[in-house]
Formats: C-alpha cells, sequence, structure tokens
C-alpha cells in the first residue's frame, strides 16, 4: 500500500498509532477527524500535482499532532517533494531514531529520490537498518486453535492461575486454565456483550470487568446496533461467570468508546473513552460511572495501569503517557529521552516502578520504560520483543507474578468487505511470556 493511502487506513482504524510529542496549546482538543480530513485533504492536492497544497496540508495536521509517526512521516515527504531537503532530512531522522516502522519506507520512497544519495540520508538509513532488527526476549505460553477471535484484551486471575482472553469478533471471553486448556466464559453475545476490549480481575472482590466497544470503524459486525458509541462496561463473577451489573454512557455531545481498564487494590475501577478523549471511574462506594478526566483532554486515551499501592494512575494517549495523582486526579505529562517515544501504547502494566508498554502501531514492539524515582521521567528502556516472526499487532499483555503474558496477535486487520478473513489466511492466537526478573 502506498504510504500516504497507508497512513489514511490507519489514522482511521479504531486503534491509533499516537505520539509523544505535546502539540500547541491550541491544538489539545484535536481530534482523530480532523488529523485525518488535513491529510486526505493533502493526498487530493498530490493526485493533482498540487506538491504546494499537499505541504500545507500536512503541515496542518502536523501542527494538531507533530510526534504522530505517520503525520511527521507524510509531513516529510511533502517537504522533500517541495524541495526542502534540510526540513525533510530532520523529520526523517527523527523518525529514524524513534525506531518508527513508517520509516521503513523511506529508502525506497519515491518522494524522497533526491535524497538517496545525499551524505546526510546515509545515517538516516542506517538508524532505519538498525531499527528493523528483531528482538525477542520472550516464549510460547498458549496457542489456541481458534483462529477467528480476533483477541483483544488479557486479563489474569492470582488466584487460580486463570487467563482471561477477549474476544472482539467473538463478542465473547475466553477462560485459559493453567495447562493450556481454553473454554467460553462468557459465550457470544450473552448479556448483550459486544465487541470486548480491555478486561481485568480484582482478586479481592473476585470480579472481572470487560469493557466494550460498540463502534462501526472496527469492522466487526454485530448484530445489535442498540449500544452504538456508548461507553458500556461489564462487572462478571469471575468464579461462575454470572453478570453482576452493567455499566452504560450514553453518547450526547460525544461519541463513546471504552477501552482498557485497571482497578485499583481499594476496588475503583478507571477506565478510558479513547472516543471521547477521557477516563472514567466506577468507584467500590458508588457503583456508578463516573468521568474524572473531561471528554477531549487527550486523543485516543487507551492503555491504562496503577502503582501498586493505588495512589496514582498512568494513562496513555495520543501526546505521550501522563501520571495522574490520585485522588486529586492531578495530571503530569512523563517526560524521557528525545530519542524515545512515548506515545501509541495499546496497553500499559505497572512492575516495579517500571511500566511495560504495547506499541504494537507505531513500532511493532513491546518495551518497558523505566522510571525515576518520582515517576515522571523514564529513564531508560529495554524492549521485550520487536519484529517477533509471529506478530500481527501484538495488542496487550498481564503481569502475572513475575512473568509478563501478552498477545502477540490480535489480528485486527484480519477484515475484507466486512468480512473475516478465511479460516486459513487466519493464524492461531499467540499468547507468549517474558521473565521481568
Amino acid at each position: 500500500m502506498h504510504p500516504v493511502a497507508r497512513a489514511i487506513t490507519v489514522l482511521t482504524s479504531l486503534f491509533v498509532a499516537t505520539s509523544r510529542h505535546p502539540p500547541p496549546a491550541h491544538a489539545q482538543r484535536a481530534t482523530i477527524d480532523e488529523i485525518v480530513e488535513h491529510l486526505r485533504s493533502g493526498v487530493g492536492a498530490l493526485e493533482t500535482g498540487d506538491t504546494a497544497g499537499y505541504l500545507a496540508s500536512t503541515r496542518r495536521a502536523y501542527a494538531l499532532a507533530p510526534g504522530l509517526p505517520f503525520v511527521a512521516y507524510h509531513h516529510a515527504r511533502a517537504h522533500a517533494l517541495a524541495g526542502r531537503r534540510d526540513s525533510a532530512l530532520t523529520l526523517l531522522g527523527r523518525l529514524a531514531r524513534e525506531q518508527s516502522v513508517i520509516a521503513f519506507d523511506a529508502p525506497a520512497d519515491s518522494a524522497f529520490t533526491r535524497l538517496v544519495g545525499d551524505p546526510a540520508f546515509r545515517p538516516v538509513v542506517a538508524a532505519i537498518e538498525r531499527a528493523r532488527r528483531p528482538i525477542s526476549q520472550s516464549t510460547t505460553a498458549f496457542e489456541l486453535p481458534e483462529r477467528d477471535l480476533i483477541a483483544e484484551g488479557v486479563a489474569h486471575d492470582p488466584r487460580t492461575g486463570t487467563l482471561f482472553l477477549s474476544s472482539m469478533y467473538k463478542r465473547k471471553i475466553v477462560a485459559i486454565a493453567p495447562d493450556g486448556t481454553a473454554r467460553d466464559f462468557v459465550a457470544t453475545g450473552a448479556d448483550g456483550l459486544g465487541p470486548v476490549v480491555g478486561m481485568e480481575v480484582d482478586p479481592s472482590s473476585r470480579t472481572l470487568w470487560a469493557a466494550a466497544m460498540y463502534l462501526p470503524e472496527g469492522g466487526i459486525p454485530f448484530p445489535d446496533s442498540t449500544l452504538m458509541a456508548h461507553g458500556v462496561l461489564f462487572k462478571y463473577d469471575v468464579d461462575t461467570g454470572r453478570l453482576l451489573k452493567r455499566y452504560v454512557r450514553a453518547p450526547g455531545e460525544h461519541r463513546h468508546g471504552f477501552n482498557d481498564l485497571t482497578v485499583l487494590p481499594n476496588g475503583d475501577t478507571y477506565v478510558t473513552d479513547s472516543q471521547a478523549g477521557g477516563v472514567f471511574l466506577v468507584s467500590e462506594k458508588g457503583d456508578t460511572l463516573v468521568q474524572i478526566v473531561p471528554a477531549g483532554t487527550y486523543i485516543f486515551p487507551n492503555g491504562i495501569t496503577a502503582t501498586d499501592d493505588g495512589r496514582r494512575l498512568f494513562v496513555a494517549h495520543g501526546e505521550g503517557i501522563d501520571r495522574i495523582d490520585l485522588p486529586s486526579y492531578r495530571r503530569t505529562r512523563i517526560a524521557g529521552p528525545d530519542s524515545l517515544n512515548l506515545g501509541g501504547a495499546d496497553r500499559l502494566a505497572f512492575y516495579r516502578n517500571s511500566l511495560i508498554a504495547h506499541q504494537a502501531f507505531g513500532f511493532n514492539r513491546v518495551i518497558r520504560f523505566y522510571l525515576n524515582r518520582n515517576q515522571d521521567r523514564v529513564e531508560r528502556a529495554d524492549i521485550l520483543d520487536r519484529h517477533h516472526p509471529r506478530f500481527d499487532f501484538p495488542t496487550t499483555g498481564e503481569v502475572a507474578g513475575s512473568t509478563y503474558y501478552y498477545l502477540a496477535n490480535a489480528q485486527l486487520r484480519a477484515f475484507r468487505d466486512g468480512k473475516i478473513l478465511p479460516w486459513e489466511e487466519l493464524d492461531p492466537v499467540l499468547i507468549l511470556k517474558t521473565d521481568l526478573r
């Protein structure tokens, strides 16, 4: 696929690669729709030979989300086509140092033909080649033959050792015993269950929380459109599979799409609203949905986790990762080295003052960010897995003691014309594990 077309495909996907760099203050409430519209306008201009129009449109998208890898890459293309060598090289160099996979297209991209022989282009190519190299610290934990799950979320019950896997396509939850035996924990569509994404077990109350996303953009067919664009959270008895309660947020000024969640030691449950750009809470005492981060605060908030003592949250979103202090809800942007992109994390997990992040879309990696003592800066990073041969959107994982279990192949793009691909074109669901010690 042409890089421009790929950019638009990715940006309009339900799961969006996002960025590290904060946009200007006036752009805080930028939406993916705005960014996509600017790119589409630029593509239309380029197709008519209007390079200046392409540059102007990508400049507008870049002003909204300067760290979004796909936006930065196509802004670099526009600069190169307009003969702006230095700015094109600067943008490409940044993407190469950050190890963004979209930069891999650059050496063969016709937009950069005039740069290929430039000495300043050589270090960019060298950085790209280094970023291409696979890194792996994982081994196989489980492999499920049910290929058409389109699995997305992972949760672990420390009491029984059961690993739970959410299915978007089949709208159900699968339980995997320690011996690898799999069974349906919640059957397809039971309790009005939609495409299931984030999940987490509260071992104290013996509950399993699950978020479902009812949005047409994901390409996941579901028969009941009653809950379209609602935020929906399910609470199950983890021992019996009985639904205890369903929490629903109807769309109003904003569409909703609950995504990932975390449960604190006191039983409070927080869930990200990727569509509206906020965060919700179901408190143990209040037992109702309350918005604690306003809509429009973030571009596509996704992964969320908490410290072991429950005093801080960490939320991954389009501008990076925020620390949220509790109960004040004071937000602090996590800083990091210039060469390290903290954005685009589909999943976050906290372990011994580090954050495990799944950057499946922009970087095709699972990475561990080590925090400083104040937990406001990433001091270093360790790639757990990158470009694994079985990777096909490694979306989420869960810490179980000192072992990290995670999904290697969500296969989120396994659709053609609104239908799932044939069985033989799908892969068995692969769960990998790595020792965090």
